[in-house]
């Protein structure tokens, strides 16, 4: 993980920016499946945009190894995209013939920040109310 010049922490996520679609190299695969658990394992260039994009295996062999030799050879090209990591279940990943955009959405994430204070009671309801105002405006 990483950090903002804000000191935010933020996480990585990796999506293809190219037409043709997220597919792992078998060198991906191949260093993927001698890191991680036996559940987790790939065994078809494909099965990777299933992956967790976010997972720590599959971003450090991305950076070790690089874009060009992470991706399966056509229509691959894979980026790392830096996020808040307080984004991390809410983000979404759109596709439109292989390539792909990442995007959070904000509403959900505001919903669940909602919840969180509502149901915090550690705090009086005047604290809530003020928390709860200030994801609205």
């Amino acid at each position: 993980m990483t950090s903002t010049t804000m000191h935010e922490e933020t996480i990585k996520v990796l999506i293809n920016v190219c037409y043709g679609g997220f597919a792992l190299s078998p060198e991906t695969i191949k260093l993927y499946n001698e890191r991680c658990s036996p559940e987790k394992k790939i065994s078809l260039p494909s099965e990777g945009m299933f992956a967790c994009r976010d997972d720590p295996i599959l971003i450090q062999i991305f950076e070790e190894i690089g874009s060009a030799r992470f991706g399966a050879e056509r229509g691959t090209k894979i980026i790392a995209v830096e996020i808040p990591k307080k984004y991390e279940d809410f983000y979404r990943i759109k596709e439109y013939d292989g390539k792909e955009t990442l995007s959070v959405d904000q509403n959900i994430y505001n919903l669940w920040r909602v919840k969180q204070i509502a149901f915090d009671e550690n705090k009086s309801a005047e604290e809530k109310i003020n928390e709860i105002k200030n994801i609205l405006l």
